[in-house]
């Protein structure tokens, strides 16, 4: 039987636009006290690996009941069980055609374990976060888009290489908008933040919000940290995202989350990018 979970929030991809002012702030927020969570140690270097995120989540306080709550799980192994503890990311991997040149994608999804509703109080907690990652003719790793959010629009990140093309082919960003990249209009998204090219390729860092998993900030291993104090490690798997993913889920949350969840997933992965960004003609 699943868990009754009260008041899930509902995924927001339309309404009002938010102020992208505001979205601007918050890439800049430091966060006190964190929780790390890092891909476990692999000898496997396919590209999903490569590109594993480390993820930032946000605690409230020291104490491990505190931030338990905010760890993505695995997938039950059968219908009628709850999610387990073990922290587990998922990934799919597809190719994208854009002006006809091949992109490679990778998508990462993580999933929570329910949380109860607690003094009559619906929780404000996503329960599934995810991240796709969308790389340029060259390979590298350019545009991140961050699945869930507790209000619209979507957070999207591009790379400072992205939005220099932008600049020189569009010229100044659209009305309202910071960057050039950002196609703005009616599609509920917003390009939060430009981050620096890497080095090398490798994940970026994602910063969750403590109490809903909501996206804080994006950035580049090379930038400095925005988190002040690490107070736990915690490595998680990375496995293919499984064909009866939904099956599983079915044991885990509720018939209208889990609506939610699926619904969420199948039109993030539909979406296009073009339609949400300026991209050059040299992307």
């Amino acid at each position: 039987m699943a868990l009754p979970v009260a008041g899930w929030p509902a995924f927001a991809d339309a309404g009002p636009d938010s102020d992208p002012e505001k979205i601007y702030r918050l890439a800049t927020n430091q966060f006190e006290q964190v929780i790390l969570l890092k891909p476990a140690p692999t000898t496997n270097e396919h590209l999903a690996a490569k590109l594993a995120p480390l993820i930032l989540q946000e605690s409230a306080g020291r104490h491990f009941t505190n931030w338990a709550k905010d760890l993505p799980a695995s997938l039950p192994g059968a219908a009628g069980r709850r999610l387990p503890e073990k922290a587990t990311l998922y990934y799919r991997e597809k190719d994208l055609e854009i002006g006809g040149r091949r992109h490679r994608q990778v998508t990462y999804w993580w999933f929570y374990p329910p949380v109860a509703a607690t003094d009559g109080r619906e929780s404000a907690a996503l329960p599934v976060q995810g991240l796709r990652i969308t790389l340029n003719s060259q390979e590298q790793p350019v545009i991140w888009e961050v699945l869930a959010n507790e209000t619209p629009p979507r957070l999207i990140y591009v790379a400072g290489s992205l939005e220099h093309a932008a600049q020189q082919q569009h010229g100044r960003p659209v009305a309202g908008r910071r960057f050039a990249a950002d196609a703005g209009g009616p599609h509920f998204s917003v390009v939060a933040r430009v981050i620096e090219d890497g080095p090398v390729v490798f994940g970026p860092i994602v910063y969750l919000r403590a109490g809903t998993r909501a996206p804080s900030t994006l950035i580049c291993r090379c930038m400095p940290s925005q988190a002040r104090e690490v107070l736990e490690n915690i490595p998680y798997a990375l496995e293919p995202l499984p064909e009866d993913w939904r099956d599983l889920l079915s044991g885990a949350f509720d018939r209208p989350t889990l609506k939610a969840v699926e619904t969420k997933l199948r039109d993030f992965d539909r979406q296009d990018i073009r339609a949400r960004l300026r991209l050059p003609d040299a992307f």
